[in-house]
């Protein structure tokens, strides 16, 4: 402000405002080309050379609009380019104050309780990244949430320290064992795998470890052995909430390492130790179905949390806890004030409310599948009550790099109100992907025969649509017994095989 008026009561000093302009306009041309530097190309090109004479333009004319209104005193001038310079935080207010109004949105700490109230009791909560963990030491130290739960950050595991702690009592949580000596851990980074051919045979993963803590001086090497197992105490199992009276108990976890790896980091050993040591003498849940170390075939979902179970699904990877998840479901998970219209989610809120929406669509698909048709309306109705498609809209489009992940969700949460039989649900959701997915399609057809520079980081995301436009025609077909329409098959697309 003070600048525009000195700008425009020097009327002599023109140097001042030419540079300040040529120098203005120079930075936003700079800012705007190094902002999307990785995709450069002659529109963006024009974009920013259109920035920088907007720039140029506007502080041309605030400046004599301030000297026209400022011809008769400064106080009048400084008067001026206060009510011009405040109508910049007005708009922007006006514009954007819903999108930044945080006083209604619970969603962190309502997502925390519900991977808290996911775990059976004691159990330890294996957590990935800063937006899981934060909101779960948040719900537990301040709220008092659960403090028999003990959270383990993956991202910080791999620190000696971090490690060391483990062993210490937290809360309503007893300690952990992780088999090596805190001398042993500390200072260890990771473990050089001995040799690429891997020993033939089953070893127990607890004796695996405690060989490798008997290395002298330190420890140096992980041997190498492809097949673990971790035997399994039915009873203790069950006596703990690691399973439920309905499950055929393995009498031992048998799992396959990793191919080819050169190394264990820390975070991946203390892991496996972990395992080893629990004996199943308390649960083990993860935020998310992390199956890199090999046990994936061995998590079962129950609410938010995948859990470690000695069971062996018939469909390994997938299964869904449906007795305890129902009850979560319907009587405990919260979303975020989710079904207040007026509550703003951006595209990461948007992110943890499609994992709350997934749930509850697996839950219902799972129970449909299991002939309890109205348990599984129940379930969609409560995520109806929880999540308003104004707030929070059944399709929405969504990055290539998320893997277009609001509408991977959509068809699923479809296809659950379909095999349970809500057809007033599966009509919305059904109408609101097919306007979504159209408009997207058009919009990468005018993109392709007008704005081809971009069209081009745009093909996935059109070929996830127009997947995904079969995908509903196979559930009309499925579910309403319509016949699908003959669609045109995008240029360069192979036909699918007439017969079957």
């Amino acid at each position: 402000m003070v600048g525009i008026v000195r700008l425009a009561r020097e009327v002599a000093d023109r140097m001042t405002l030419v540079n300040t302009l040529l120098y203005g306009s120079l930075t936003t041309f700079l800012i705007m080309v190094l902002s999307d530097a990785a995709n450069f190309n002659t529109g963006k090109l024009t974009a920013a050379l259109l920035g920088a004479i907007l720039f140029a333009l506007v502080s041309l004319a605030l400046v004599f609009a301030v000297r026209l209104a400022g011809k008769t005193s400064l106080r009048t001038a400084g008067i001026a380019a206060t009510v011009l310079t405040l109508l910049v935080p007005v708009l922007m207010a006006a514009q954007e104050w819903d999108d930044h109004d945080r006083s209604e949105k619970l969603l962190a700490p309502d997502l925390a309780k519900d991977y808290l109230n996911s775990c059976p009791k004691n159990a330890i909560l294996f957590t990935y990244g800063d937006n899981d963990t934060y909101p779960l030491w948040y719900a537990q130290e301040v709220e008092g949430v659960r403090p028999d739960i003990r959270i383990i950050n993956t991202s910080l595991l791999g620190i000696d320290w971090y490690v060391n702690q483990l062993r210490h009592k937290i809360n309503q949580s007893d300690a952990i064992d992780v088999v090596w000596s805190e001398d042993q851990v500390r200072g260890l980074a990771y473990l050089v795998t001995e040799d690429r051919t891997p020993r033939e045979g089953v070893f127990d993963l607890l004796d695996v470890m405690k060989t490798i803590g008997q290395q002298k001086p330190k420890l140096n090497s992980f041997p190498a052995v492809k097949t673990v197992s971790v035997p399994v105490d039915a009873a203790v199992a069950k006596a703990n909430g690691v399973v439920t009276a309905k499950d055929s108990v393995l009498s031992q976890l048998v799992f396959n390492l990793p191919d080819g790896k050169n190394f264990y980091t820390l975070d991946q050993l203390t892991m496996l130790n972990i395992i080893a040591a629990n004996a199943w003498k308390r649960p083990i849940c993860f935020t998310s179905p992390d199956g890199s170390l090999g046990f994936g075939a061995y998590l079962r979902q129950q609410g938010m949390a995948f859990q470690l179970v000695p069971v062996m699904d018939k469909d390994p990877g997938r299964s869904i806890e449906t007795d305890t998840t129902y009850k979560l479901l319907t009587t405990v998970f919260r979303a975020g004030n989710a079904d207040n219209p007026g509550v703003y989610f951006d595209e990461e809120n948007r992110r943890h409310l499609l994992s709350i929406r997934s749930v509850y669509a697996q839950e219902a698909s799972a129970l449909a599948d299991e002939a309890q048709k109205q348990k599984a309306v129940n379930v969609l109705a409560k995520s109806e009550s929880l999540m308003n498609p104004k707030a929070f809209p059944y399709a929405m489009t969504a990055s290539s790099q998320n893997q277009n992940n609001h509408n991977r969700t959509g068809l699923l949460y479809l296809e659950a109100a379909y095999k349970a039989g809500y057809t007033d649900l599966a009509k919305k959701v059904k109408a609101a992907l097919l306007k979504d997915l159209q408009e997207q399609l058009a919009y990468y057809k005018y993109l392709r025969e007008n704005k081809e520079d971009y069209y081009y980081q745009l093909i996935s995301d059109e070929r996830d649509a127009q997947g995904f436009l079969q995908i509903i025609n196979q559930f009309e077909e499925m579910y309403e017994g319509k016949r699908p329409p003959v669609q045109e098959l995008p240029q360069g697309a192979q036909a699918a095989d007439s017969t079957k």
